[in-house]
């Protein structure tokens, strides 16, 4: 928006320039009555050229600013999905950058499976990194907020919540990844299930890492990661 006034302004100041220095110079124009005074009627347009010209740098600038694609990268995000008896907790930490010279508002949707096998997520929370609380919205299918990142810095984003499941199944989206246009370099996903679930299957190759009496552990890490699919787990 800065880049949209500053053209504006820029070009407002040209055509006043030209044409106002002709209007101030006026008087030494000389003048012929049967040919009038050429600059007098010149003048009659400053301002509607003026105009037009500030409305067409404004509505370039305004394009511009919200068509440009967000220099905001996410980059890593570490999960951990807890399956208990009868609902799930998600906790995860979403790490975003700002690689730009300027602070950069972003909009960002968090889809979640919401169907007959899943139920509505409830004790949602938004954190950044000093532990305030991000203000957010409920949407059809997740969560969506708002964030301001600073320029050249990176933010963590801990977002946990809990959902109600009816079946021995629970999805957990990925391809929302593609959005941001570029793969995450870390990605590391943990899953504990309590011990009456039993043995945990998964369309991603997870490692089973710790087991005892109340709970399995299994955990999975990748790079470059920009899935095509998302996390499917069951168990028996």
């Amino acid at each position: 928006m800065k880049k949209c006034i500053s053209i504006t302004i820029a070009l407002t100041i040209l055509f006043s320039f030209t044409f106002g220095r002709s209007w101030a110079n006026m008087e030494i124009v000389p003048y012929y009555p049967s040919e009038g005074r050429p600059w007098e009627e010149m003048s009659k347009y400053v301002i509607p050229i003026a105009v037009i010209g500030a409305g067409v740098a404004l509505g370039v600038g305004l394009y511009y600013h919200f068509t440009k694609p967000s220099p905001v990268e996410f980059q890593r995000e570490n999960v951990s999905i807890n399956l208990f008896q009868d609902y799930v907790q998600v906790e995860g930490t979403y790490t975003l950058a700002n690689p730009s010279f300027e602070t950069e508002k972003i909009k960002v949707k968090f889809p979640m499976v919401i169907d007959h096998q899943i139920g509505e997520p409830y004790s949602i929370s938004l954190l950044d990194d000093t532990g305030d609380e991000i203000p957010y919205r409920e949407i059809d299918e997740g969560i969506q907020f708002e964030y301001e990142m600073p320029p050249g810095e990176h933010q963590d984003i801990h977002i946990t919540y809990k959902q109600p499941y009816y079946s021995n199944e629970y999805t957990y989206i990925l391809t929302s990844t593609q959005s941001w246009g570029k793969p995450l370099e870390v990605a590391r996903f943990t899953v504990n299930t309590a011990g009456s679930l039993g043995e945990l299957n998964s369309n991603y190759p997870f490692t089973k890492v710790s087991e005892n009496e109340l709970f399995s552990q299994y955990f999975y890490q990748t790079q470059d990661f920009y899935p095509d699919r998302e996390l499917e787990l069951s168990w028996e």
